[in-house]
């Protein structure tokens, strides 16, 4: 086989190989639940365009003429340009293009070409040994840059297995992992149900801003809760006007239609503290045409029912647990 003819084929597995790396981002993804699998699969942009960068690398050597900082250079700003493009498409393909996941793309494969070029002999200054040092910091850098959110998502399964029974808690950001907001804002405070001068527990203050049921959610809740045979709800209303509470829980798989979950409502006196007592064999009753599955619990949400006014109410969540 001639050069030029080797060059045509390495060109061609080149192109098969990339393609088949970016199907892969394109076409095949994790499901969003549990979360974990959401983050794993954010995470695998980047070992795949850590691939593809190699393997322009790999394609543009030849034609670099000697001068590799040229051929890294070309793969790097080539799998970037690859990554961002495919974001961009994927606003034509109903999914959801994210600056956060091209952002992922570069990390990848910065430090799959900085890995590679700590051992490449021709990036080697002779005055200067200590470079390859630097090249293989500046990959393991950015590695553990890429393994953060997997590193974090790991972090929070442990916490949530720890504390449980407790559901909801504010001691630590770990806490705030699977708490989201809807269409309010929430700040930690001192409970105001606590003893003067205590500080071990603290408190999530949510301020209402929207009209559409706002409040907060516990997105992934640990799933069996068969042992168990009351929810408890600690909270405040540090308001001048009664608020009026909506609770909802729903197991996976259900809960986008309201006779399909448990739905239950409770009013918290102005000025008042709280604590929200719901019998689990209730719950189990919620829906209208099944029971509910205590071993499969997929979130619990706490909203606002009370008309909206100029003054956006405001709750203070303590805790939440089962007994």
């Amino acid at each position: 086989m001639t050069a030029l003819a080797t060059r045509r084929a390495h060109l061609a597995w080149t192109l098969v190989a990339a393609i088949a790396l970016l199907a892969l981002v394109q076409f095949v993804s994790l499901p969003t639940r549990p979360k974990i699998l959401s983050v794993i699969n954010n995470f695998a942009h980047g070992p795949v365009f850590g691939a593809l960068a190699l393997l322009l690398l790999g394609w543009l050597r030849p034609l670099a003429r000697g001068r590799a900082w040229i051929a890294y250079a070309g793969a790097f700003f080539s799998a970037t340009a690859a990554g961002s493009a495919l974001e961009f498409m994927q606003i034509f393909t109903h999914r959801d293009a994210s600056v956060a996941d091209a952002v992922t793309n570069a990390l990848g494969a910065a430090a799959a070409l900085c890995l590679v070029a700590s051992r490449e002999q021709a990036l080697r200054p002779t005055r200067r040994p200590s470079w390859s040092r630097h090249l293989g910091l500046a990959g393991a850098v950015l590695l553990v840059v890429l393994l953060m959110p997997v590193t974090r998502a790991l972090d929070a399964y442990a916490t949530r297995a720890r504390r449980f029974p407790t559901i909801m808690q504010f001691a630590s950001r770990s806490d705030m992992y699977f708490v989201e907001l809807r269409d309010s804002e929430a700040t930690l405070v001192s409970p105001p149900s606590m003893a003067a001068g205590a500080r071990s527990q603290r408190g999530l203050k949510i301020r209402f801003r929207g009209d559409d049921w706002p409040g907060i959610e516990d997105v992934e809740p640990v799933p069996d809760w068969t042992r168990f045979r009351r929810l408890r709800i600690d909270l405040s209303n540090p308001g001048v006007r009664p608020l009026l509470l909506g609770l909802r829980l729903h197991d996976i798989g259900h809960g986008q239609d309201y006779t399909d979950r448990f739905n239950a409502s409770f009013t918290i006196d102005a000025k008042a503290h709280r604590v929200l007592d719901v019998a689990l064999e209730d719950v189990v009753r919620g829906p209208a045409h099944r029971e509910l599955d205590l071993s499969r619990i997929g979130g619990l949400v706490l909203f606002r029912l009370s008309p909206a006014d100029n003054q956006a109410p405001e709750l203070v969540l303590t805790r939440v647990w089962l007994e």
